[in-house]
């Protein structure tokens, strides 16, 4: 594996833009030829850990941008009514 995604016990952590990234400069290792049988194979079997990852990460965020336009999950907000601005206090006016 590179430097940048170490694997270790369990899955390596990654972000979904490292993770991009990554699968971005292993495509474009692949494409030079430029490597051995055996980093190109290593590289491909990271590019497709990674493309399996990406994908479920995106379907899970799909999945949660669905509920929040069923109106689920959504924050709480209580609307009240606006303060009077200070010019729009009434005032009192002392007879004379």
């Amino acid at each position: 594996m590179s430097s940048s995604v170490k694997q270790q016990d369990g899955p390596a952590k990654v972000t979904f833009e490292d993770g991009y990234e990554r699968m971005k400069e292993i495509s474009a290792r692949l494409e030079t030829g430029d490597l051995s049988v055996a980093e190109m194979c290593e590289s491909y079997a990271e590019g497709k850990g990674l493309g399996k990852a990406l994908l479920a990460y995106l379907e899970e965020r799909e999945g949660e941008l669905k509920e929040i336009d069923e109106g689920k999950n959504l924050p709480a907000f209580e609307v009240i009514a606006s303060a009077p601005a200070a010019s729009e206090e009434p005032s009192e006016e002392i007879p004379f």
